[in-house]
């Protein structure tokens, strides 16, 4: 099917905006875990979509250069804008994956500092709802890695992290909200961790 000048747009608005969102995640995890070593797989995948970029922008200013190869300018841009977005959205999955399991980690980080009584008599139901909330993240996280779909250009919202639901895949958005709601427990915790200490040696650390 030919390509239109509509699609390309559609190809460089995927690829901006969700760069844009793959990097938020990065500083976020960055600020959540200053000790961590530097998560290399979504570099990887952005080096990789910068790559094919380069060479269908080299086609589409020289068409000659496929012409001579009997290759359709045009169609060769296409394929390589392709490749970039698939690029991209790994990009973002390996940093979505990464962030999630560094809020897991800190919130059972926690809770294993203290025990079970100090944490129901802090929380309350909100330990219990907490723990809940990270096994089924646990689970969705594994679906979501078996259903990831990043084979097709997708028109992209969410500049500086706002996902419109209407605009992104289904299941960035709801990787996005399951790190929202990841991140607000670890807040949570990390808050009545001064009441944690108080409960559990008798004074404030």
């Amino acid at each position: 099917m030919e390509r239109t000048e509509k699609d390309c747009k559609k190809d460089w608005e995927t690829i901006v905006k969700l760069h844009i969102e793959t990097k938020r995640l990065v500083l976020l995890a960055e600020e959540l875990d200053r000790k961590l070593e530097f998560f290399w797989p979504p570099m990887i995948q952005q080096r990789d979509a910068l790559d094919h970029i380069i060479r269908a922008e080299r086609v589409r200013y020289n068409p000659e250069l496929t012409i001579r190869r009997g290759l359709n300018a045009e169609e060769y841009c296409a394929k390589q804008m392709d490749k970039a977005v698939g690029h991209i959205y790994r990009a973002y999955f390996d940093v979505a994956d990464w962030i999630s399991i560094i809020l897991r980690q800190q919130i059972s980080t926690i809770f294993d500092r203290y025990s079970r009584d100090s944490i129901l008599k802090v929380l309350d139901g909100y330990a219990v709802e907490v723990e809940q909330l990270v096994d089924e993240a646990s689970r969705t996280i594994a679906n979501y890695r078996t259903e990831k779909d990043i084979g097709n250009s997708i028109t992209l919202a969410g500049v500086e992290g706002q996902i419109d639901e209407k605009d992104f895949p289904e299941v960035v958005v709801e990787y996005g909200k399951l790190i929202k709601i990841l991140d607000s427990c670890l807040q949570r915790v990390l808050a009545s961790v001064p009441e944690l200490d108080e409960q559990e040696y008798g004074k404030s650390k």
